[in-house]
């Protein structure tokens, strides 16, 4: 990828994404995982509940993007 991902719009990113480009993915999750964590906690779930659900949320994703 030329550019650090960090530095990518978040369409830019989603389109690497699509073609699978992991790094994107990352820098994706890095972006947004603490805006997910912070949501999953306001819904009430503990720490270590609303980590699990950020990473199968993301997990599902990625799966549904290979397919």
């Amino acid at each position: 990828m030329g550019l650090p991902a960090d530095s990518l719009s978040d369409e830019a990113l989603l389109a690497l994404v699509a073609r699978g480009d992991e790094e994107a993915f990352r820098a994706l999750f890095r972006r947004y995982a603490g805006s997910f964590l912070a949501l999953a906690r306001r819904m009430g779930l503990d720490g270590a509940a609303a980590e699990d659900v950020v990473q199968e949320t993301w997990f599902r994703w990625a799966r549904a993007d290979l397919d």
